[in-house]
């Protein structure tokens, strides 16, 4: 048997062996595999890293100007430039280089003279950097829309705060206790000091893995089960090490670049590891997402839309749990936990929601929690099929087509008059109103 007919039989078995034991777990990984490759082939992904390295550059120094403000307020100004100089490790021989220049750039912006505008400035600069990273995981998570206003700038203003704070306290921490007196007597002790060798060793990647999980968790727009978020973190962990080993490789062997590029060999160096780094981020988004969804590990990318039944069914399913929450004053959900709620995708719920909203059939708060705008009473259970089919049937904004011929306008006009009499004059309160069966 050729190698070519053992790695065809061998794909084979990835997508038609069911998944049972062990067996079944190796198969789920290789299935994964497979699938987040696929993702990365298309081009969607690398096209979105290539833009925030773009996005980064722009932001990388009002960003650390509003942390050295931050950090100045609390007296940990001076832990600025090693945790910038720990994150660009991978630069190798360069890394301090690039940290000094970038603490130069710091130090000549003046946050007391730039004024009201230039404040301002340097914040959306900041802000539309994390609004990128969101765009891109609601794409990977499939989800249109983003968060409401008030709630993404509130948001974004906590992750600006508390994000490089809680990456300089790990790195700090780490640093301290390798020079505590008391992890020096541990060393020394028989059987304790490679544990506490081997704890020192796997803390920086905790960390980093710990990061990654905690953007997987809460940057995507809508709710990511925490198992879901834990594996994407640590696979995202395992990629930066070694993407950060395999980088800085590189750059110890680029010599050739500095004698074409000259002085600008280093941006060119850190362009593509922020390019990595990026796509590293990305792809670990892509496996929480294909963990918490595996019905996408599917040998052909899954381009499904509900048919015009599933849709109906799904709108009433929804409209029945906003107003029953309603109706008994429970807490209304917004649009993600009502996908969590209902086990709905995203991409199929929200374009229905969105198209109640703006029937005014549902009301949203600035939190995004969705409420009935008008009484159930009011909302017939045909009007809310037919909103259901003009979201199914063409984009917004479109017009409708009338059929050119008068007998299929005929029978299009009976199958509309059937609909509508199987319905009758039935309401959601109708639905409210009666146990399931």
């Amino acid at each position: 048997m050729t190698l070519v007919e053992t790695l065809r039989r061998t794909y084979e078995r990835v997508w038609n062996e069911p998944r049972t034991g062990a067996h079944g777990r190796l198969l789920f990984a290789a299935r994964l595999l497979l699938c987040t490759l696929r993702e990365v082939q298309r081009g969607d992904l690398t096209m979105r890293a290539m833009s925030m390295v773009y996005t980064t550059l722009l932001a990388l120094v009002p960003l650390l100007a509003l942390s050295f403000s931050v950090f100045k307020a609390l007296g940990l100004h001076n832990e600025i430039e090693p945790m910038l100089l720990n994150l660009l490790q991978p630069l190798g021989s360069e890394a301090p280089r690039v940290t000094e220049q970038l603490m130069g750039f710091v130090d000549n912006i003046k946050i007391g003279v730039l004024g009201s505008i230039g404040i301002a400035l340097l914040f959306y600069t900041v802000l539309s950097m994390i609004q990128k990273v969101e765009a891109a995981f609601n794409t990977i998570w499939r989800i249109p829309a983003s968060r409401p206003f008030g709630q993404r700038v509130s948001q974004y203003l906590v992750v600006l705060l508390l994000g490089p704070l809680a990456l300089t306290l790990a790195f700090g921490i780490t640093a301290s206790l390798s020079s505590h007196s008391l992890v020096a007597s541990l060393l020394s002790l028989p059987g304790i000091g490679e544990g506490v060798l081997l704890l020192g060793f796997l803390t920086p990647f905790l960390v980093i893995c710990g990061i990654f999980a905690f953007l997987f968790k809460y940057v995507p727009n809508t709710y990511v089960q925490p198992s879901a978020a834990i594996v994407g973190g640590l696979v995202s962990g395992l990629m930066w090490q070694a993407a950060a080993l395999g980088f800085a490789n590189f750059v110890a062997g680029s010599s050739n670049y500095n004698a074409i590029y000259s002085s600008f060999a280093i941006l060119i160096v850190l362009l593509i590891w922020l390019y990595v780094a990026w796509l590293v981020l990305l792809i670990g988004c892509q496996i929480s997402y294909f963990m918490q969804h595996p019905e996408y590990l599917t040998r052909e990318r899954d381009h499904r839309n509900l048919g015009p039944l599933e849709t109906e069914a799904l709108l009433l399913d929804a409209m029945v749990e906003i107003g029953h929450r309603f109706g008994a004053g429970e807490p209304a959900l917004d649009a993600q936990a009502l996908c969590h709620k209902l086990d709905a995708r995203p991409e199929h719920l929200s374009p229905l929601l969105d198209a109640l909203i703006e029937a005014e059939a549902l009301a949203e708060d600035v939190e995004g929690r969705l409420r009935l705008a008008r009484p159930a009473e009011a909302l017939s259970l045909a009007w809310l099929a037919e909103q259901a089919h003009l979201r199914l049937s063409r984009p917004a904004g479109s017009h409708p087509r009338r059929a050119s011929d008068a007998r299929v306008q005929k029978v299009s006009g009976e199958l509309e008059a059937a609909r509508r009499g199987a319905l009758g004059e039935r309401t959601l309160a109708d639905l409210l109103a009666r146990e399931p069966a």
